[in-house]
């Protein structure tokens, strides 16, 4: 059974989700080397959450994410989001950690969603920048 993105929270690490990868891009350091990856995981509920993926561990599973496919993506931590650099409106975030599987799942049919937008109005921008610079 895989949990939906909605129901995450950060209770637990034995979390199994059936996503898929929507976005990846690096995070690198002032020097210019690479920190890790970002990710953005999609659900059959058009739900979307924000992945981050330090690069040792990246190592992993560098040869065979793709992004457009589906993976299950199983035992990893979930902590709050949080500041101005949140990539989407989930309340809540995915870490990769050591123990972290992904398999990638092959299914002709599958109902998640390639892309997730939303679409706000200018003044939802500003209240947003408002908020976050408030930490």
């Amino acid at each position: 059974m895989f949990s939906l993105l909605s129901t995450l929270n950060t209770s637990r690490t034995d979390w199994r989700i059936r996503v898929r990868l929507s976005r990846i891009w690096l995070r690198t350091s002032i020097d210019g080397n690479v920190d890790g990856y970002n990710l953005i995981m999609i659900d059959n509920q058009s739900t979307n959450v924000h992945a981050y993926v330090k690069a040792e561990i990246w190592n992993l599973f560098n040869n065979y994410i793709t992004v457009g496919n589906i993976y299950e993506v199983s035992t990893f931590y979930v902590r709050m989001a949080s500041g101005r650099f949140r990539r989407t409106r989930s309340v809540v975030s995915v870490v990769f950690c050591m123990q972290t599987t992904v398999s990638l799942f092959n299914d002709s049919y599958c109902d998640i969603p390639r892309y997730k937008f939303d679409f706000l109005q200018m003044e939802q921008i500003i209240q947003r920048v408002d908020e976050d610079n408030s930490d």
